[in-house]
């Protein structure tokens, strides 16, 4: 089976790698989310301290603003924490002080800063692993409109809380976020076993709805019912050979299984006629297609039978019915199963033939190819079925049962 691991008749189950992958995910989407988050929160305190900072710094800023105000040219050299403060009023010459010895750098920082803004503006930046801020805010001297310039210098004490209040905020976070996850993967997993129960109660009633709708077509025709399991494994291990998909394998068995549904409309007297039909009894038997179309029709989970159940009395070269379809116009999988439907019929007994031999059931598909049969097709069946189809045509019912049941798990996950 394609992506799968043959344990019972070909087929496994795939719910403990599904569980993993949803227990994978979760820890992903966890981990994903607490890295947004610590990342976001991080950001946000980052932000709020800066306001804090600023807002310190504005408040010194002020008062300074107004001592250099009051003594002029010959306030003091700076402050703790301004290297370099500036008073600019309209018509009066700026009055500045600055701390001695300052780093080039710093000074051409300052008045860069001072050249290029207007109005309020801080900026923060690192020189030799030290914070500093450039600040221009809006005073008042002498009762007109003046602007201060300052380099502030962010204490290394200070900085260094800000930064560890910021990553124990982020780290926080993150921590919350992850134990957040931690209690909820049991719970979503605790309500997807539950989900997975009612899936697997609603499977095993779409399973069961398949063997009543056998069963009914069974008591008309004796053969149909041993017949429906060979033909639908048979049709299984074809498809997987052809490289079906699995959306097209759920399409498949569902309509081998129901392939034969419709004669349940065909009268006793044809249906159970031990000879040849006739022209006039063949063209009435023929509408069992018309009728199965009907019945799959009624509901959405048996509807997807419809391309086998149409289209596996049609033949590759035009010739065969309801439609007259040839070549791949055909749906692939109604080519896949006309193969495996006509060898099962050959080589069983029926009440107006002997079986015939897996031989010359073989010569049969290759004499069909390319008028009856798909060519490729008919090809794969002879690699791969030719030589073991009695592996499924002489299991008992019951074996035969559950390889149809653990099939349609392993295609039809819950």
């Amino acid at each position: 089976m394609r992506g799968q691991v043959a344990v019972a008749n070909g087929f496994i189950h795939p719910l403990p790698h599904l569980r993993q992958g949803l227990i994978l995910r979760l820890a992903v989407c966890g981990l994903l989310i607490a890295a947004l988050a610590g990342a976001t929160a991080y950001w946000l305190e980052t932000r709020r301290l800066d306001a804090l900072v600023v807002d310190l710094a504005t408040d010194q800023a002020r008062h300074l603003a107004h001592s250099l105000e009051e003594q002029g040219r010959h306030a003091p050299g700076g402050t703790r924490e301004f290297l370099i403060a500036r008073l600019e009023a309209p018509g009066k010459s700026p009055i500045e002080v600055r701390r001695p010895n300052l780093p080039p750098t710093l000074v051409a920082a300052f008045e860069q800063g001072a050249a290029h803004t207007a109005g309020e503006h801080h900026e923060n930046f690192r020189t030799d692993g030290r914070l500093y801020m450039f600040l221009s805010i809006a005073v008042e001297s002498e009762g007109q409109p003046a602007r201060f310039l300052g380099l502030y210098e962010v204490g290394d004490e200070f900085a260094r809380q800000v930064h560890v209040r910021t990553v124990w905020s982020a780290v926080a976070v993150i921590v919350v976020v992850l134990a957040t996850t931690a209690v909820l993967i049991p719970v979503i997993l605790a309500l997807e076993k539950r989900v997975v129960r009612y899936a697997s109660d609603a499977l095993e009633g779409n399973i069961d709805t398949l063997a009543v709708l056998g069963s009914a077509v069974a008591k008309r025709d004796s053969d149909t019912d041993a017949h429906n399991y060979r033909v639908t494994l048979m049709a299984i291990r074809l498809g997987e050979a052809v490289g079906l998909a699995a959306p097209e394998m759920r399409r498949l068995i569902i309509g081998a299984f129901l392939h034969d549904v419709g004669k349940i409309g065909i009268p006793d007297h044809i249906l159970l006629k031990p000879g040849r039909l006739t022209e006039e009894e063949f063209e009435v038997m023929k509408a069992h297609v018309r009728h199965g179309l009907d019945i799959v029709s009624t509901s959405r989970w048996l509807k997807v039978a419809a391309d086998v159940v149409g289209g596996h009395h049609e033949k590759f070269d035009g010739s065969g019915y309801p439609r007259g379809l040839r070549g791949e116009g055909i749906p692939l999988i109604a080519r896949i199963f006309a193969v495996v439907d006509v060898f099962d019929a050959l080589t069983s007994r029926r009440p107006y033939k002997e079986p015939f031999s897996c031989d010359e059931a073989c010569k049969f598909l290759i004499n069909g190819r390319g008028a009856h049969f798909d060519p490729a097709i008919v090809d794969h069946f002879l690699r791969v079925l030719g030589p073991t189809w009695r592996e499924i045509a002489e299991q008992p019912m019951e074996a035969m049962q559950e390889g149809l049941r653990t099939a349609i798990k392993a295609y039809f996950p819950n």
